[in-house]
């Protein structure tokens, strides 16, 4: 018991002792690291801060220097070495609390270039304190967790994917360091225990070398003794034997050089190192017998052996450890050349490279999926051919490893392409460029979603081991950060320039409602440019249109979660007003805390100008219906009437007052019909007679009849140009809408002092901004005409509602408030426009504006009248199922000389024509009867005689209410109420016809 006490002591001794004699380069470390550190983060951390923390770490850093000093300048014994450990198991915490403070001190929240670099200092720290603080477990140990468990939490804190993969990595770090540490340590007391052992039986080993060498020949691990003038195996384990995969004979005929990879003179160099133990810890690469090189560590110093002083070496081998470590390294640097925004190209590029040194049998490959198709995006060690023979690869099970993974999501390990029906259809590429295997991870986005695959080739069957599908797994994350982020900045572009393209107008705030960005649409819609915006408050844009409470509720809505849509009126930087429609969301952080507003307003100017365009077209459709309601039963009665006057006129013959009277009788009711007909050419529901005219010469025709009607003391000024405008239109209809407005000035400017109307017509090309005002034009070339006035004038309010039916702004019983709506449509049938620009006491100007045809010589052609044609005793067949028309149109007919047979309803027109066929000349039908109608009963007769002669007619509108009802064009069609002239002339041109 009390040996092993001693032997106890004598180790921890020799252990404190190998801590004391690392100070001083380590220290000397600590002051390297220190400064450099303060100089990289002096801009970005606090200054006081980082003052304080420097001169700490120097006055601990400098303490343990002393004390390392102290303890060389002591020398003191086993039993009095524990202080000595106590002291610096202190110094060493002290250190890991100084270096972990720089964590929460001197970590950078703005710059993640200054977060990898402490990353990078701190980590540097720990690798060193593996070498000089492992000697014992608490020192190192307490060192590496108090310095970088910190710095993980730090960087978990950071809650972005890249401080969560910096986390990551060095929680991987920490792991892979302690495990080092605790090997490390193991090493160095194996190695001071079999010193010690070698010391405290020297004579034993003498006298019982066989003893000796069972434990040598025992040890697991790799043990050699070198002779160190040349190098040759003096004695090797069976240890050394397994590893290397030479036989003992084969080792003791060797030299260390064959072994290690450097030339004969650095292995010379290493050895005079360690023969003088100025060195005991060495790593190296060694080469197998296989031709596999090895990274090893080595702990080596000079033995008693046979009476000669030569090297005894433990070899460990590091090659995971040190592979590691390597993407441990690399893979700090990738990240932060993503973090610096290097192109995509080159970081994928690198992960292939990293993972390819670390396997220098293996071609690596990144695929990106693009819809469902894979394309290369980095493979920089894989033929150029192979790479375009399979790119644009559709996925699909059966489509290779790299097809299937990013099918279905999985791993697929293929160890010979010539066999595995997964590569039927791409094996004889594969083949062509000598690759057998390949070793295909999906790569994942945050959303699980695959976005492309890391692929692993070998030109030779392989399986991978724990630590490859480890590997792979790894890289595939590695590969999803950089295309996740490229991803997402893609997405980014895409929102950016939505945004800046958008035609709504867009404004983004903070939560204390101050702008921060708008997009050009602001600009454009409401004149302010970001620049004036930028950090004021929306409210520069309030119109006084909405009240205190609106605004109280859209910021009571919107601060507590919800979202506010709404109409407003704003103000313009101008100062002029527009109607919008607007949306403002709140936009949350991932703690649901709201951050900022986004506001998103749709100009509606144009909208409400569609709005009511819509409202008058629906009055129109109103007015229409009413009117073709009633167009019927009314144009049976004037037909009725006017009949009846012209049997009344020819009875009264030698009475020229009453004819004369009647006369004007029978013109109010062909007024009146009229009315109805432009009623319904107003609704849009009459026929429009549309043909090419000169309107220059219709105007000044027109002019000369009304000027008449207009008072002597009006002054009558007319403006008409040389050409002559040729224009498709009705020109009834412009007489009227010419007349209306002639007759609206004349009433204006009654009373008013030096009256005056002006009529002019001109040639005008439409401009960029009349083409504003009516986007639907379909020509550039108008005849403008001209009706104006200095008049009452009309006021803002009126002008609103002067085109609806049934408005007017004159007093009750001086107008009916259809002049200016029928006027409005008749324009508007005529693809024209018609405008208003009036103010009060300043008087009125009407603007038409006729689309023009290309002819110049058109005139105006006027209807010949004629004279009532009598008839020769022929049998006339009137068909109507009112009885007042028929019976009028019997009495009409015949004074004028015909014979009449009458028929109620299309069925008895039949009959009636059966019966008397050879004898009726010409049939009367009308179109809509009861039973059978008018076109119906004419397709029986025709059947019965194709020549019958048959004029239509009817008191409905053609276009609308009877739209099918309606007989072919070759038939004649009189509307209801007809003159007897035009009676007469259409039966005896169906009768010589």
């Amino acid at each position: 018991m009390d040996g092993e006490l001693d032997r106890l002591r004598l180790l921890k001794h020799e252990q404190v002792k190998l801590l004391y004699a690392a100070m001083p380069a380590s220290a000397f470390a600590t002051f390297i690291n220190a400064a450099v550190l303060a100089f990289v983060e002096w801009r970005v951390a606090d200054p006081l801060l980082l003052r304080s923390w420097l001169a700490v770490i120097l006055i601990v850093t400098s303490f343990r220097l002393a004390m390392a000093l102290k303890f060389n300048k002591a020398q003191p014994g086993p039993d009095q070495v524990a202080k000595w450990n106590i002291g610096f198991n202190i110094g060493a915490a002290s250190a890991g609390l100084m270096w972990g403070s720089a964590s929460l001190l001197l970590f950078s929240e703005a710059s993640l270039v200054h977060q990898v670099f402490l990353a990078f200092i701190i980590g540097g720290m720990c690798a060193g304190s593996v070498t000089s603080l492992s000697p014992l477990r608490l020192p190192v140990f307490s060192f590496i967790l108090l310095s970088l468990v910190p710095l993980i939490v730090r960087f978990f804190m950071g809650a972005s994917e890249v401080s969560y993969a910096m986390a990551g990595m060095l929680f991987l770090f920490l792991i892979v360091v302690l495990v080092s540490a605790g090997r490390i340590h193991l090493n160095f007391r194996q190695n001071i225990e079999l010193r010690m052992q070698s010391e405290f039986n020297a004579a034993a080993l003498v006298e019982s070398e066989e003893r000796f060498r069972e434990l040598f020949e025992g040890n697991r691990s790799v043990e050699l003794v070198i002779d160190p003038d040349d190098g040759s195996l003096v004695e090797v384990n069976r240890a050394a034997e397994e590893f290397y995969g030479y036989g003992r004979g084969q080792l003791l005929a060797m030299n260390i050089s064959d072994i290690n990879t450097l030339s004969k003179e650095e292995v010379k160099q290493e050895m005079a190192l360690a023969r003088s133990e100025k060195r005991t810890h060495f790593m190296f690469k060694h080469r197998l017998a296989s031709g596999e090189v090895r990274d090893v560590e080595v702990h080596s110093g000079p033995i008693a052996w046979n009476k000669r002083r030569l090297l005894y070496s433990i070899v460990h081998d590091a090659t995971k450890r040190v592979r590691a470590e390597f993407i441990n390294r690399r893979t700090s640097e990738i990240l932060e050349m993503i973090a610096l925004a290097e192109p995509e190209q080159k970081v994928l590029d690198a992960i292939c490279l990293m993972y390819e040194k670390i396997n220098p049998e293996m071609k690596a490959s990144i695929l990106k999926l693009q819809g469902d198709q894979l394309f290369h995006s980095s493979a920089p060690s894989l033929p150029e051919a192979y790479c375009k023979a399979i790119n644009g690869m559709k996925i699909g099970e059966g489509a290779g490893s790299c097809g299937s993974a990013a099918y279905l999501g999985r791993q697929f390990i293929v160890e010979d392409i010539a066999s595995d029906p997964l590569w039927a259809d791409y094996k004889d590429a594969a083949l062509h460029h000598h690759l057998r295997a390949c070793w295909s991870e999906p790569i994942f986005g945050h959303d699980r979603r695959v976005l492309g695959t890391f692929a692993m080739y070998f030109d030779h069957s392989a399986a991978p081991d724990s630590d490859q599908m480890n590997e792979i797994r790894n890289a595939s994350r590695l590969v999803s950060l950089v295309m996740e982020k490229e991803r997402r900045e893609a997405m980014l572009r895409k929102l950016s320039q939505a945004t800046e393209q958008a035609g709504e107008s867009v404004l983004i705030t903070d939560r204390h409602g101050n702008i921060e960005y708008v997009n050009p649409s602001f600009t454009r819609i409401t004149g302010y440019a970001a620049e004036d915006v930028l950090g004021k408050n929306p409210r520069v844009l309030k119109s006084g249109n909405q009240t205190d409470e609106y605004y109280k509720r859209l910021w009571a809505t919107i601060s507590s979660g919800n979202i506010w849509h709404n109409a407003v009126i704003d103000r313009r930087k101008d100062g002029s007003q527009y109607p919008a429609m607007m949306t403002i969301s709140p936009i949350l952080n991932e703690s649901g805390e709201i951050t900022h507003y986004v506001g998103i307003q749709q100009d509606m100017t144009d909208h409400e100008l569609l709005e009511e365009k819509f409202r008058q077209a629906q009055k129109m459709e109103a007015l229409g219906t009413l009117v073709g309601g009633i167009a019927h039963d009314f144009n049976n009665m004037l037909a009725g009437m006017t009949g009846n006057i012209y049997l009344i006129k020819r009875s009264l013959a030698g009475s020229p007052e009453i004819v004369r009277k009647l006369d004007a009788v029978e013109a109010l009711s062909f007024r009146a019909a009229e009315m109805i007909k432009q009623l319904l050419v107003f609704a849009r529901k009459g026929r429009i007679e549309m043909k090419p005219f000169g309107l220059t010469s219709f105007v000044k025709e027109v002019a000369k009849l009304h000027k008449a009607s207009i008072p002597e003391n009006v002054s009558f000024q007319s403006d008409y140009c040389n050409d002559e405008l040729v224009v498709n239109g009705d020109a009834t209809q412009l007489q009227q809408v010419l007349m209306n407005l002639l007759n609206n000035a004349r009433d204006a400017v009654a009373g008013i002092d030096d009256p005056m109307i002006t009529l002019k017509i001109e040639e005008y090309i439409a401009d960029e901004r009349f083409a504003g005002r009516h986007p639907d034009i379909e020509s550039r070339q108008f005849a403008h005409l001209i009706v104006a006035d200095n008049g009452c004038g009309i006021s803002d309010a009126e002008k609103e509602h002067i085109f609806e039916p049934f408005f007017s702004t004159k007093e009750v019983g001086l107008g009916s408030g259809l002049g200016l709506s029928m006027a409005y449509g008749a324009i508007q049938s005529h693809h024209g426009m018609l405008e208003v620009e009036s103010k009060i006491g300043k008087g009125s100007s009407f603007h038409i504006y006729l689309p023009l045809l290309e002819e110049k010589t058109i005139q105006v052609v006027s209807d010949e009248i004629r004279e009532a044609v009598s008839g020769k005793d022929e049998l006339i067949l009137v068909v109507d199922d009112n009885a007042e028309i028929r019976e009028t149109s019997r009495e009409v007919l015949e004074s004028i000389g015909y014979r009449v047979v009458e028929a109620s309803n299309g069925l008895e027109a039949v009959d009636a024509y059966i019966a008397k066929q050879q004898e009726i000349a010409v049939i009367i039908m009308d179109v809509v009867m009861p039973r059978l109608s008018g076109v119906k009963a004419v397709e029986r007769i025709k059947a019965l005689n194709p020549d019958a002669k048959v004029l239509f007619s009817t008191g409905y509108d053609r276009d609308e209410t009877l739209k099918g009802e309606m007989p072919s064009d070759d038939y004649v069609v009189l509307s209801k109420p007809y003159s007897i002239v035009k009676l007469s002339n259409a039966i005896r041109e169906q009768i010589d016809s």
